[in-house]
């Protein structure tokens, strides 16, 4: 029977060098999370930390608007251009739940309707619209998160590189119904 580390190297590709970093950074502590260009990575290869701390930026930038009294537009470009903005720098990298995503775009729009005196009950479809489709052009972090994924994926899909490689590999394994419990019993049986 394989160890769970070596089923882990094979499954993302990794040999060697790499694979023994990847045992590495499981010896070290779990809990303990890492800074690298401005994203925390906790070691147990989650995101725990980055969420939180992504929370609380996001928590004190909404009460910041949240007390103020803004115009509807003066609003949406704060949210636009202030709040968005400084949350998606860190979200091209960290994987933060889509829930959080859908929470943060439900706080916005709240703050746009309160400011531009429109009921609670105004369809979130038209508040993300672009203006000149008649919508009133807030970004959706979960669209704009999304799109950010999507051109990530597309480029190192079709990056000739060694990440380019494992991504591919991954991306044909996931093709042929290959997961992680899956290829490993069936190479056992093997």
């Amino acid at each position: 029977m394989l160890g769970t580390k070596v089923r882990r190297c094979r499954w993302l590709g990794l040999t060697g060098q790499s694979c023994r970093f990847l045992e590495l950074l499981h010896s070290t502590n779990i809990e303990q999370a890492t800074r690298y260009l401005g994203v925390f990575f906790n070691m147990n290869l989650s995101w725990r930390e980055q969420t939180k701390v992504t929370r609380a930026k996001f928590a004190d930038m909404h009460e910041r608007i949240s007390r103020t009294k803004p115009t509807a537009e003066m609003a949406i470009y704060c949210t636009n251009a202030v709040i968005n903005a400084a949350l998606k720098s860190p979200l091209q990298v960290a994987a933060i739940p889509v829930t959080v995503l859908r929470e943060w775009d439900s706080k916005n729009r709240n703050v746009i309707k309160k400011a531009a005196f429109l009921p609670r009950n105004t369809c979130p479809e038209l508040m993300h619209l672009p203006k000149r489709e008649g919508g009133r052009g807030l970004q959706s972090l979960e669209h704009e998160i999304d799109v950010l994924r999507i051109q990530t994926q597309m480029r190192m899909l079709n990056e000739q590189s060694k990440v380019g490689a494992v991504v591919r590999a991954a991306k044909d394994r996931h093709d042929k119904g290959e997961e992680r419990g899956q290829s490993n019993t069936t190479q056992q049986q093997h």
